[in-house]
């Protein structure tokens, strides 16, 4: 497969479209948005006929316009009689599939014939995904370095999800760095995930993404 990655979201329609066209090295003017569509399709025709498909994956996609959703549900539009031309996955955050359920990107909605959720991590999946992390980058023996009580703290302070596993690991290794400690405690996940909660004090304004619940069970 030809494939093109997109990682930048906040932009207008047209940019978007560049941005494709530029990942799949296709070479158009700035702003001949007319020419820029013959040239994607004279691509996708191409791929076909040689028999490879043409990939676009959009990362973030929660942060996209919906003129830029818009966009993107027109190159969808290239098709031959009896396939489409162009393969389309959006990635993101929950956010994502609230937006697509509005009503000004129902069209779009309508043409999605795969949905795929990633699920939280199992506490035993937890385990598994820190001490990967850890032998890919550490030089010497990692298995003591976060005790399995740490590590059952960081499951229920993180709810399985990876963004937040990464920080409060980051943050209880720091601490542990700073404190002179060999390997992170139970009670540093505690104190890592109390200070990257953003949701206190209350005058900070309303709740960020970054929650730690049950605080209160140390």
């Amino acid at each position: 497969a030809r494939t093109a990655f997109i990682f930048q979201t906040q932009c207008g329609p047209h940019d978007l479209v560049r941005h494709i066209a530029s990942e799949l090295d296709l070479e158009v003017p700035r702003r001949d948005e007319v020419f820029l569509h013959q040239k994607l399709n004279g691509m996708l025709l191409e791929e076909a006929r040689a028999g490879r498909k043409v990939l676009i994956v959009i990362d973030e996609a929660q942060n996209l316009q919906a003129s830029s959703f818009e966009a993107v549900r027109l190159l969808s539009d290239f098709e031959t009689g009896h396939s489409k031309l162009l393969n389309i996955v959006f990635s993101g955050s929950p956010q994502l599939g609230a937006t697509l359920q509005t009503p000004e990107l129902s069209q779009l909605a309508q043409r999605i014939s795969t949905v795929a959720r990633l699920q939280p991590f199992r506490e035993d999946e937890v385990s598994d995904y820190v001490r990967f992390r850890l032998a890919v980058v550490a030089s010497g023996p990692v298995e003591e370095l976060f005790s399995s009580e740490s590590l059952a703290e960081i499951a229920c302070r993180s709810e399985g999800v990876p963004r937040i596993i990464n920080a409060i690991c980051y943050r209880a290794l720091m601490l542990a760095y700073t404190q002179g400690q060999a390997s992170v405690s139970r009670e540093l996940v505690w104190k890592a995930a109390k200070d990257l909660d953003l949701s206190e004090p209350a005058s900070r304004g309303s709740r960020t993404a970054l929650q730690f619940q049950k605080f209160e069970s140390a």
